[in-house]
């Protein structure tokens, strides 16, 4: 018997309430920003925020590609800082040159990605798309539905590992 035909038994035995429920969004919800903390997203970075985030980094992980540990950073501040802050200054105020360069680095990485993600990932992977289980969950609660059978929905999350 194959998966689908043996899941479908399942629900139809666990199920067995017929109805016309179809999900809704409305109603919902959805937060939104308030101007403050959509300037405080725009604004230069700060001396403080740039050291916290800094010190936040463990300092005894693999270097970068330039060689240095980030406990090399942590230690070298007071010395560095003038030049580490010119450069966050620069990424602000010339944000376009650093989208170009993010996109270099995405394509670069979107012709390797595919292969080391697993194939049952449905977003984030050229080719792929995110609501690819969406529809494919909306068809069989229509095919459930059209065809009057009981059925339960049953979503499995990410963070039970299944």
């Amino acid at each position: 018997m194959k998966l689908g035909k043996g899941l479908a038994m399942l629900l139809r035995y666990c199920c067995p309430v017929r109805g016309d429920w179809r999900p809704s969004i409305s109603g919902l919800q959805l937060g939104t920003l308030d101007q403050l903390d959509a300037n405080t997203l725009e604004s230069p970075f700060t001396e403080e925020e740039v050291f916290n985030a800094l010190l936040s980094c463990n300092g005894d992980k693999a270097p970068g590609l330039d060689g240095l540990f980030m406990a090399f950073w942590q230690f070298a501040w007071d010395f560095m800082k003038a030049d580490v802050l010119c450069f966050f200054k620069e990424f602000y105020e010339n944000g376009n040159l650093y989208k170009w360069l993010v996109k270099v680095l995405a394509n670069r990485l979107k012709k390797v990605v595919g292969k080391v993600i697993s194939k049952a990932q449905g977003a984030f992977v050229e080719g792929r798309q995110i609501l690819d289980a969406v529809l494919i969950a909306n068809e069989a609660i229509d095919s459930t539905l059209k065809n009057n059978e009981s059925a339960i929905l049953c979503k499995l999350g990410h963070r039970e590992g299944l």
